[in-house]
Order: structure tokens, then C-alpha cells, then sequence
């Protein structure tokens, strides 16, 4: 099965979530300057009605006072000196108060300045007509009223507080509209920031849900190869064994399972010496694994030969096999695999093939006395050669089945060393005694 390669990107996902990210950074920004901008209106507003206030209370005290004073140069009365008392207590602390309110805004600080030794002229006059009033009749005082003095210090005081309550209004204005400028504003931020992030965010949401269905039918795909590639190495007729870079066994085939006598199981996450123990045939030393070889010296690794396998219930299996290392895309090992097979019928022919030559060869020589002496030259066959030609016979005897079925060959040696008699010998046909040799049966 060859499916294409693909990547599950993330870049589009990522960037509209960067994209996000900046979008409400900036609705956050916005918001935050315009509730600056609004706080700092309130303060600069509530500053100015501060100063507002604190010049309407200093005139409504000299107007007090003034009025208390009048009272008494009339009526001579104690009684009426009550604001005027209540005044002249009052208005150094307010001009202190006043002082320290218009201490932001150097043009009302100067005006206060500029107003309070008017203020204290007025009340050293009101001081000066009340303490002569208590000593004299009214007369001589009305003169001192008549002066215009006072009439005139108030008059000054009325318009240097109207210009200082003037400028604060129009302040309170100006910061009142710029703090209604701010709500406005961080309305409007909040409305739209809002709508274009939720907007922003159904696409996000959208983009999101479609790469989760495409991961999805990615897994599917990758599952669907995964049971491929599992029934395929599966269905080897040899035994497979795959492990990861420190030699635990991720993967083992049925045929190998049965090899082994391990079930899959109890084969995974198993060490591989442990699973797939193997020694030499004659000696019963252990033999070195290929796999581990393969790990260790990163190349293709064959089995020596006459290896016996030694399953987990104790059965001896004659194999042979090789390792090999499993490298990713950049070359690096993450693991092995190892490929074995029984060969017990392989060994069966060999040890067959050894039991029957000499007694072939006896017979061939026992029976070749009437045959012509050797020619000058010629060599005697040797068992090797004899061993030689069987096999050769048996590779004509698979070209050719219609022969052997009408007995003209066997599946070991009968076809080879009658070759071999008939061409060096120059032996009969019926040199051949097929009662003399038991032939297995293919």
C-alpha cells in the first residue's frame, strides 16, 4: 500500500491565533488608554470644581463678614458681629485649602495669590470700622464707609474670583467632555473590538474544527497502513522480529511467535536475548545475536552457520537468519529487525544426502567391474562431486516433473551419480540397482 506522504500542518492555526492574540492585545491597550484618558478627566474636572468651590466659599465668607459688620456699625450690637467673628476665622485656613487645591494649575495659583492680600486688606478694614464703632458712635464710622474703601476692596475681590471661577468652569467643561469622549470611545473599542473578535474567533473555531477532521482522517489513514503493514508482515513465511534501539521487541510475527514459543503478548516489551535465545549446534555456546550485532555496528548482520534456537518450552530449532538495523529520514537507528527460518528439512537433506553417498558410491564401484579401465586423464569421482551433481540432478528433477514421474529421477542422488558413472565409467544402464539404495520419495 503507498500512500502519498502529508503533513498536518499548524501554520495556519497558529498564525489566526497570533492574529487573535494581537487583536485583543490591542482592544486591551485601547481600552486601558481610553480609561486613563476618562480618569485623568474626572481628576483634572473634580480639580477645577475643587477650586470653584473653595472661591465661592471664600467670597460667601467676606460677604459674611461684610454683612456682620454692617449690623453692628448700625445697631452697636455684639450680636451681629457673629458672621463677621465666624469670617475672619475662617477664610486663612480656605485660602490655605485654596492654595493647595490650585497647586496643579500655576494660572489659578497665581490668581489666588494674587487675591488673597486683597482679602486681607478687606478684612483689616471691616477690623478697623468695627473696633471704632465700639469706641464712637455711628457718625464718625458712616464717614469711614462713605470712603468707598471697602466698596471698592469688595468690588475687586467679587471680580478677581469671577475670573478664577470662570476659567474653572470652562475647565470643568472642557474635562467633562473629554472624559464623556473617553466613555464614548471605549465604547465603541468594546462594540466593535468585541464583534470583530467574535467574528474572528467563529473563523478560528472553523479552521480549528476543520483540522481536527483532517487529523482524524490522517489517524484513519495511518491506522489503516498500520493494519496493512501488520497483516503483511504477518503473512511472511519467515520469522520477524522488530525491536527498538535498546533491543525491546515492538513487533513479532505469528511464524516467529511459533518459532520461539512466545506469545505475542508476552514477546512485546521483552528484551530480545531474552526472547530469541540461540547456541552453536555442536558446541551449545551461545551464539551472538545478529540483531544485537546489527544495533551495534549499524550494518546487515547473517547468522553463523549450524545455530540451533532454542524456543521458550524448550523445543531446538535449527535456523538461520539476519539482523538489520531500522534508520529514520535522517539516517539515524531507532531500532532493528531480525529474520529467521526454520531450515530443520534443509538440515534432514544434508544429513541424508551424507548417509547416502558412500553407500552409493560403494555400490556404483562394486558393480563397474565389468566396465572399460579409467582413460588417461580421466578422474575418479569424489563424494564431494557425487554430493555435487545430486544437487544439480535435483534442480533438473524441479524443471522437469514429467520426467520424474515416469521414474527416471529421484530427489537426491540417483540422476547425479548416473550421470557421473555413465560419463566417466561408461557404465550400463542397469548398473543402477535401485533396490540397493533407499530413495526417499519427494
Amino acid at each position: 500500500m503507498n500512500q502519498p506522504k502529508e503533513k498536518l500542518s499548524f501554520s495556519p492555526t497558529a498564525a489566526m491565533l497570533a492574529v487573535a492574540f494581537v487583536m485583543v492585545a490591542a482592544i486591551a491597550y485601547l481600552s486601558y488608554a481610553s480609561g486613563r484618558a476618562h480618569e485623568l478627566a474626572e481628576r483634572q474636572s473634580k480639580i477645577s470644581r475643587q477650586i470653584q468651590d473653595t472661591t465661592n466659599e471664600l467670597l460667601s465668607l467676606v460677604k459674611d463678614a461684610e454683612t456682620g459688620q454692617r449690623g453692628f456699625l448700625i445697631t452697636g450690637r455684639e450680636s451681629y458681629l457673629e458672621p463677621y467673628n465666624r469670617a475672619t476665622a475662617a477664610v486663612p485656613g480656605l485660602f490655605q485649602k485654596f492654595e493647595e487645591t490650585a497647586r496643579d494649575r500655576p494660572d489659578q495659583w497665581e490668581r489666588a495669590k494674587a487675591l488673597r492680600p486683597v482679602v486681607e486688606e478687606k478684612l483689616r478694614e471691616l477690623a478697623q470700622t468695627v473696633s471704632l464703632r465700639r469706641t464712637q458712635p455711628f457718625e464718625p464710622v458712616r464717614k469711614i464707609v462713605e470712603t468707598d474703601l471697602g466698596k471698592n476692596l469688595m468690588d475687586d475681590i467679587r471680580a478677581k474670583c469671577a475670573v478664577i471661577h470662570d476659567v474653572a468652569e470652562g475647565r470643568v467643561l472642557d474635562f467633562t467632555e473629554q472624559a464623556e469622549a473617553s466613555d464614548a470611545r471605549l465604547r465603541i473599542i468594546s462594540t466593535f473590538g468585541s464583534l470583530a473578535l467574535l467574528g474572528f474567533t467563529a473563523i478560528l473555531a472553523l479552521t480549528v474544527f476543520r483540522s481536527l477532521i483532517r487529523r482524524e482522517q490522517l489517524y484513519r489513514t495511518a491506522a489503516t497502513n498500520a493494519e496493512y503493514f501488520r497483516v503483511t508482515l504477518n503473512s511472511i513465511g519467515d520469522g520477524l522480529i522488530a525491536t527498538t534501539a535498546d533491543k525491546k521487541i515492538t513487533f513479532i510475527n505469528p511464524v516467529a511467535a511459533e518459532l520461539t514459543g512466545w506469545t505475542e503478548q508476552e514477546a512485546i516489551g521483552k528484551s530480545v536475548s531474552e526472547v530469541f535465545r540461540i547456541v552453536h549446534e555442536d558446541t551449545r555456546i551461545p551464539a551472538e545475536n545478529p540483531l544485537e550485532k546489527a544495533i551495534a555496528t549499524a550494518a546487515v548482520v547473517g547468522l553463523a552457520n549450524h545455530t540451533i534456537l532454542i524456543a521458550k518450552d524448550g523445543r531446538e530449532v535449527p535456523i538461520d537468519d539476519s539482523g538489520s538495523p531500522i534508520r529514520d529520514s535522517a539516517g539515524v537507528i531507532e531500532g532493528a529487525i531480525l529474520i529467521f527460518r526454520d531450515i530443520s528439512a534443509r538440515r534432514d537433506d544434508e544429513r541424508q544426502l551424507k548417509t547416502w553417498s558412500p553407500r552409493f558410491l560403494g555400490s556404483v564401484l562394486s558393480k563397474s567391474s565389468a566396465a572399460p579401465p579409467f582413460h588417461v586423464g580421466a578422474k575418479r569421482p569424489t563424494l564431494d562431486g557425487i554430493a555435487m551433481r545430486s544437487r544439480r540432478s535435483t534442480r533438473a528433477r524441479r524443471a522437469a516433473p514429467a520426467r520424474c514421474k515416469r521414474g527416471l529421477c529421484r530427489r537426491a542422488l540417483p540422476v547425479g551419480v548416473l550421470a557421473q558413472a555413465s560419463s566417466n565409467w561408461s557404465l550400463r544402464a542397469d548398473i543402477y540397482d535401485e533396490k540397493a539404495m533407499p530413495v526417499r520419495e519427494p
